[in-house]
């Protein structure tokens, strides 16, 4: 639940950037047609959805939080023998115990917000209950319209098979008006995406902006459903349909859930807006729907991954410091496959020998060496996940002139039984990010437990440069 939660807060935090985008484009295009400031709610919606997003350097969304992820696993590093604090390890600067304090911390937040998702859900659904309970007397009018007593406003309920649901005092002269404003609702599917928008907000409720972003989304749905009303029937509904808001008016009571209501959500606001109403210029609406259109470009992607080429090029990077650090690698003789001492063999699954927070080491293949069946080559990978700034591991270091060299070195390796350094050598140090290490396949093959392999590599630290994302 602890990684869950860190993938909703690094979600919230990247949703947070478009919230603020959505709401100055707002004020920008205020006089634009209302559905345009729908479309821009949707952004911030699939933000907090998206598993993944586009790279683009036009991106105006700011990284994601930089939380390490071993604050969350130390017990599990232990358990795959690759203990939290081994020397070159990039944890956090905090003894072992301040990690556990922090993991612990962190166990009582996630659980502190599914409560607080419950507490959202309950309240969801005991709305809807009183919604029910209400309308249980309600009498059918025609079609998908029906009357009750006890309803302060006109209002729209049910997702699957809408029902319009009047309060029986309506004035004859304000229910036609109010019939096409929830009409408009139902053919614009309201009470779907208003529903789907408090469900968002009940995963995502720690985010102050997201309460934000509810609220005026909710706004915006009436002020678009009253523009389209006003549009296709003329301007000379204007007077009748305010009134009909104004004789509607009913009291706001907590935050708006479930049936989007004809009199509950900024009457004032709306009542302005439908009265200065004007059908917008062709050029309005398609200057506003390239605005739109850049706006999805800037928000729905994210600014391109670092990468360890970027770095030591400094591209877009500032290039900080280089120390050597050495690591041991560790990883269970019984995963090298048969095969892998004939004919060679890859993993499917490349098996992790190490590991921090921006950088996994993995043994990728296992192949005679050269065509010869006595000595075996076992061949690692660097994999990389690097934040805007920090630091990573690279089995090479910069030169002064710019160029790479003093790759990966090894310092020593162990088997169970004994150590035996002078019969494991580095065979290379690339291409790129990967090296091999040469070892005695009759020592292999006859060792049982753990192989261990001390190296020599190089830790990196930068920075994103100043003015990017």
């Amino acid at each position: 639940m602890e990684t869950f939660f860190l993938t909703l807060l690094n979600r919230s935090a990247a949703a947070g950037w478009v919230v603020l985008a959505v709401l100055l484009i707002r004020l920008l295009l205020g006089k634009a047609p209302k559905w345009i400031r729908v479309v821009l709610w949707g952004f911030a919606a699939f933000r907090l959805i998206a598993p993944v997003t586009p790279e683009s350097r036009f991106s105006l969304v700011r990284g994601e939080l930089s939380i390490p992820q071993s604050v969350f696993s130390q017990g599990e590093n232990r358990a795959a023998g690759n203990p939290v604090g081994n020397e070159g390890e990039l944890l956090l600067p905090s003894a072992a115990g301040d990690g556990e304090t922090a993991r612990l911390a962190f166990q009582v937040i996630s659980v502190l917000w599914l409560i607080g998702v419950l507490a959202m859900l309950c309240y969801l659904a005991v709305s809807s209950v009183r919604v029910r309970r209400r309308v249980r007397e309600a009498v059918w009018l025609s079609g998908n319209v029906w009357e009750c007593d006890a309803l302060p406003t006109p209002f729209v309920f049910g997702v699957l098979r809408p029902r319009i649901f009047l309060p029986s005092s309506t004035e004859e002269a304000d229910r036609a008006c109010i019939l096409l404003h929830e009409r408009a609702h139902v053919r614009r599917r309201d009470p779907l995406w208003k529903l789907l928008g408090f469900l968002l907000l009940s995963v995502y409720w720690f985010h102050p902006l997201l309460w934000l972003a509810y609220f005026f989304f909710c706004r915006d749905l009436e002020l678009a459903c009253d523009e389209k009303v006003i549009r296709e029937h003329g301007e000379e509904m204007k007077k009748p349909y305010s009134r009909a808001l104004i004789r509607c008016a009913a009291p706001r009571k907590g935050i708006s859930v479930l049936p989007p209501a004809f009199g509950e959500t900024g009457i004032r606001e709306r009542v302005k807006n439908v009265l200065r109403y004007r059908k917008p210029p062709l050029l309005l609406v398609v200057c506003a729907a390239v605005v739109c259109a850049a706006a999805a470009v800037c928000l729905l992607t994210r600014p391109p991954r670092p990468t360890v080429e970027a770095v030591f090029s400094e591209d877009a990077f500032v290039f900080e410091s280089q120390t050597p650090r050495g690591l041991t690698l560790s990883f269970p003789l019984d995963r090298i496959p048969e095969a892998g001492y004939s004919e060679g063999a890859a993993f499917s699954e490349p098996l992790e020998v190490y590991r921090t927070d921006t950088t996994a080491i993995r043994l990728e293949s296992v192949q005679p060496a050269n065509g010869e069946e006595d000595w075996l080559d076992l061949v690692f990978a660097f994999v990389y996940d690097l934040p805007d700034s920090g630091s990573f591991l690279a089995p090479y270091c910069r030169m002064d002139n710019g160029s790479y060299g003093n790759g990966v070195e090894l310092l020593g390796g162990e088997l169970e039984d004994g150590v035996w350094p002078e019969s494991a050598f580095l065979r290379s140090r690339g291409p790129g990010e990967r090296f091999t290490v040469c070892v005695p396949a009759d020592a292999l093959a006859g060792a049982q437990g753990t192989m261990k392999l001390e190296i020599l590599c190089y830790e990196i630290r930068y920075r994103a440069a100043a003015g990017q994302p």
